[in-house]
């Protein structure tokens, strides 16, 4: 909850009362490490080898499927766009105090689909699991 995201509020822009936490997930290994990848430096690519891939299991009850912005009268770039969250924030916000857990959303690579949950907002029945992880070697060191 400390720092703003897309979908979500942090502490570094909102005060505590208009901040809530979220959990990011790839539907797929490859748009995982591509949300990984467009966020990369210089300076944060030997921090490449302290990622861990885990695949989850996931039982919600109360989720919005955002994926199709046009659908939600949203032009499609407003929720991908690189740098802009209102858009994506106000629909995250909207979805929250309808009591959704979480949101199928577009990934910004445009290479598939996130799923977005509000950990603040998971009801006694919802699940997560981690099924299996890995700890992959994205980084070669030179000199």
């Amino acid at each position: 909850m400390r720092l703003s995201g897309r979908y979500n509020r942090g502490l570094d822009l909102f005060p505590p009362e208009e901040a809530w936490p979220a959990l990011y997930l790839a539907l797929s290994r490859d748009i995982c490490l591509a949300e990984i990848v467009r966020h990369l430096t210089p300076v944060s690519l030997p921090a490449l080898n302290d990622y861990r891939l885990s695949e989850l299991q996931v039982t919600l009850r109360a989720v919005l499927d955002a994926r199709d912005a046009q659908a939600l009268g949203i032009p499609p770039e407003a929720l991908c766009h690189d740098t802009d969250y209102p858009v994506p924030q106000a629909l995250a916000a909207a979805a929250r105090s309808r009591g959704v857990e979480a949101m199928f959303v577009p990934s910004a690579t445009r290479l598939g689909d996130n799923v977005i949950i509000f950990t603040g907002q998971l009801q006694a029945e919802s699940t997560l699991e981690v099924r299996a992880a890995v700890d992959p070697r994205l980084y070669v060191p030179r000199g």
